[in-house]
């Protein structure tokens, strides 16, 4: 719940820690309010492994969450349940129903969170789990 965590983190000892400039970006991942914290040395590797894993969020993906932040907290929650019916029914959400049935769901999310794309439009399922396993 990062809203816990964030109202934690301000009414407890971190906020005036973190004001201060006491905090580090390790102790803010800690306590997630940040995704990740690396080493300078792998900081170009790890935003070039995150953009590859972004890159593969269907376009559909992307114009709904732009659109939730456009619209603010209210329309957010007042519309989820219209743009979770458009995600679910369009081709990319059928083509990951299709995965998760054959594959189970958490192959379908291992291989959506991999950064492999999704096709637009839908498009043939990658090669079954099964013969992945004995190549």
């Amino acid at each position: 719940m990062a809203c816990e965590t964030l109202k934690q983190f301000a009414e407890g000892d971190g906020a005036g820690r973190w004001n201060q400039g006491r905090d580090t970006g390790t102790t803010a991942a800690d306590r997630g309010l940040a995704l990740d914290a690396v080493e300078p040395d792998r900081l170009e590797a790890a935003v070039e492994a995150l953009a590859h894993r972004m890159a593969g969020v269907p376009t559909n993906q992307l114009m709904i969450n732009q659109a939730y932040g456009n619209m603010g907290l209210s329309g957010t929650q007042t519309l989820a349940a219209f743009f979770d019916g458009i995600t679910r029914h369009s081709p990319e959400g059928r083509w990951f129903r299709e995965f998760a049935e054959r594959d189970g769901f958490h192959e379908a999310v291992a291989y959506r969170d991999s950064g492999q794309v999704i096709p637009d439009g839908g498009g043939p399922l990658p090669a079954s789990i099964d013969s992945r396993r004995s190549s």
